[in-house]
């Protein structure tokens, strides 16, 4: 790890990793990275998306680059969550009111 000098005999690693905020397994155990094919199929989607944004994790798994092989929609939606892709699409507003629209008072609110 590039913040723990391994040469210092003045403190020990649990000490050093104490003083940095680490868990004293993230120094033992090398990062997490993803494998070859998963960042294939990353630059796949990437490139894709790049062409079509409007296009979500169901239609990514049928494009021709990424439909040659047996990939799962939730493998595509997780590479895309990882990669922060997201649909370009409308989003539901319900409950915005149109700004000149009438409000009408709701008479029977104190009848009971």
């Amino acid at each position: 790890m590039g913040l723990i000098e391994l040469d210092s005999p003045h403190l020990s690693i649990c000490r050093k990793c104490e003083l940095l905020g680490l868990n004293r397994s993230t120094y033992h155990l090398p990062p997490a990275t993803e494998s070859e094919e998963n960042l294939r199929l990353m630059r796949l989607i990437d490139e894709q998306y790049l062409k079509t944004p409007f296009c979500g994790s169901r239609r990514m798994t049928v494009f021709p680059g990424t439909s040659r092989e047996a990939v799962n929609r939730k493998r595509v939606r997780r590479l895309m969550a990882i990669m922060g892709l997201e649909a370009l699409h409308p989003k539901p507003r319900t409950t915005v009111a149109a700004p000149d629209a009438r409000a009408y008072p709701y008479l029977l609110r104190d009848e009971c």
